[in-house]
This record gives structure tokens, C-alpha cells and sequence, in this order.
């Protein structure tokens, strides 16, 4: 790339960095998290701030400059302007500028924490993963519903980062009951429940307190509508199906479009291998036009199915690659 090409992009992505949300936030100041709570009561948990969308168009946009392999990066543009004839002011303003910004990311620490990373293209994975990676001073925490994200990363970004795998196993059914305890305790009328009620969808949750929860909720509106005193085991069975139909179509409007014709395939044939899985998936693109993924991305995509808890797979056979894929109940 020519010196002026160059110096033109250097402007657009500083231009460009500098207008997005994050970057304002940070300016102003506008982040944090909030804990509250009483004993005996769930813990709530509040983030101020930027999203998860605003801090991957951030880091996106930052990479370009701090990553070396960038004709723009700070360091490459420092060789640049130094064989440029340009007046010796504007030289000493960049390298003013390039040593507040290296002082900031040695003297404070950045935490930056990427909730569902699972969610975010494998190749947005690796990329903001590696810029994240060049800063000194920073930490990452990333949340996903499993290792596969971090294990499937390119071995380039894996050698950089220093993981620790933290896992928090689902809630048993103790867990849950006394979750659901507190919350039907502020929410619902006293003798509208019986406790077996509150055993039941703990049961029924498979450790997931959101569903449990949920399912609660959905039982007592439903009993209410049919103007009954008390919840019963029917009210239960009708929430549980109506939190997991909501469950599941919220995951899949987070993912792409291909991720959902690869979870309607895998729903309408209820049982199917990897490799019929693949000519269906090549045969939809075409009846719809739509130009298919690669096949490594293809496995990516149902690892990111299977972690959301969208469909089972299990393996026919040991060793080998095929697998079965089956929905969720």
C-alpha cells in the first residue's frame, strides 16, 4: 500500500473509531456493574455500558491499530511518517499521541468481558481474540455455554492467550426449588401453589434457572386467565413447552441465517447424520439461492447448536467423524 492510501485509511478508521458508541461511553465514563441484594434472595446484577455489539465494532476497528501485520498500525505508521517529508510538529503530535495511548494501556488495567462469544462468526472469534491479545495491559473473560468456542479458536490466537476454563455446572433440582421459593414468595398470591409444583419444574428445567423461572411465570399467568385459585400440574406442563419454544426461537434469532436452516433441517428429519445433514444444507442454498458456508464453518455452526442447547449430537462411531444429530426435547 502507497503512502497515500495508507494515510487515507489511518484517517478513515481513526474517524471511524472515534464515532462509535464505545468509544463515547468510554469518554464519558458511562460504565459499571451494580450488585444488589438481600439474604435469602437471588443476587441482581446490572451492567451500565456498551453492549456486546458496540465492543466487537470497537475492537474490530482498534485491531488495525495495534496489530503489526496492518500497513496502519501505530508502529508501522511511526516508520512511515519517519520517511515521509513532513514537518517535524505533526511527526512529534503522532508519537505524542501513539505514547499516551501505549501509557494509558500500561498504567490501567482493561478487563473487557464478551458475553455469548459463541454467538460472534468463528473468524470475528479469532480476530478480536488476537487484537485483544497485543494489548499488554489487558484481561479478557469470555462467556460462552461451552469450551468448543475457545478450544476451536485458530492455533495462532490459542498460543497467545493464557486460558483458564472456570465452569459452572447447571442447578439441581434443590437449587432451583429454593430459586423458585424466592421468587413466587414476592410474585404470587399466598396458597396458589403447593410446594410439589415448585419440584415439578425444577425437575422439568434441566438446571437452567431462566427456563425454571420462566416456566413458573407462564404457569401462573395461564391459571389466572382461566380464572382458577391455584397452579396446577397442567399450567406446569403448558409453561415448560411455552418457555422452550420461546428459549429456542431467541437463541436462533441471535445467530445467522444459516444456523437456522441447519436447526429446521435437523428439526424436520428429528434424527439425521453430519454427512446428510450437509447434502440437505447444500440443497436448501440452492433452492433459495444462497451462497452455502464452507465446510469447516458447517462444523463450527452445529458445535454453536449443540452449545446453545438447540439440538444433541452423538457419536455412531469411535474413532471416527460421523455423528447424529437429534433437536432438543
Amino acid at each position: 500500500m502507497d503512502a497515500a492510501s495508507a494515510l487515507k485509511l489511518f484517517n478513515e478508521k481513526a474517524k471511524k473509531l472515534e464515532g462509535l458508541s464505545f468509544t463515547k461511553m468510554l469518554a464519558e465514563q458511562k460504565t459499571g456493574v451494580t450488585l444488589s441484594g438481600k439474604q435469602g434472595h437471588p443476587l441482581t446484577i446490572e451492567r451500565s455500558g456498551p453492549g456486546d455489539e458496540a465492543i466487537d465494532a470497537f475492537v474490530l476497528t482498534l485491531r488495525f491499530f495495534v496489530q503489526d501485520n496492518e500497513s496502519i498500525s501505530l508502529r508501522n505508521f511511526a516508520h512511515l511518517y519517519a520517511g515521509l517529508p513532513v514537518d517535524q510538529e505533526l511527526i512529534d503530535n503522532f508519537n505524542a499521541a501513539r505514547d499516551a495511548l501505549n501509557s494509558f494501556l500500561d498504567n490501567k488495567p482493561l478487563v473487557v468481558v464478551l458475553d455469548e462469544i459463541d454467538k460472534a462468526q468463528p473468524k470475528d472469534q479469532s480476530s478480536i481474540l488476537y487484537t485483544l491479545s497485543e494489548l499488554e495491559n489487558a484481561g479478557v473473560v469470555c462467556i460462552s455455554n461451552s469450551r468448543a468456542t475457545l478450544l476451536s479458536l485458530d492455533d495462532r490466537v490459542k498460543s497467545r492467550l493464557n486460558s483458564v476454563f472456570i465452569g459452572f455446572d447447571p442447578y439441581n433440582n434443590d437449587e432451583l426449588r429454593r430459586i423458585l421459593e424466592a421468587r413466587a414468595g414476592h410474585a404470587l398470591f399466598p396458597g396458589c401453589f403447593v410446594p410439589e409444583i415448585l419440584d415439578r419444574i425444577a425437575g422439568l428445567s434441566g438446571g437452567d434457572a431462566r427456563v425454571a423461572i420462566q416456566t413458573l411465570r407462564q404457569a401462573a399467568q395461564l391459571a389466572e386467565v382461566q380464572g382458577t385459585r391455584t397452579i396446577a400440574a397442567d399450567h406446569i406442563e403448558h409453561g415448560v413447552v411455552t418457555v422452550r419454544t420461546l428459549r429456542t426461537q431467541y437463541a436462533l434469532n441471535k445467530l445467522t441465517e444459516h444456523h437456522r436452516i441447519l436447526f429446521t433441517i435437523v428439526s424436520s428429519a428429528r434424527e439425521i447424520t453430519n454427512i446428510a445433514l450437509w447434502v440437505a444444507y447444500i440443497e436448501k442454498c440452492k433452492e433459495t439461492s444462497k451462497t452455502p458456508i464452507a465446510d469447516r464453518t458447517f462444523r463450527a455452526y452445529l458445535n454453536t447448536l449443540v452449545s446453545q442447547g438447540l439440538v444433541l449430537r452423538e457419536r455412531l462411531a469411535e474413532p471416527g467423524a460421523l455423528f447424529r444429530f437429534r433437536p432438543c426435547a
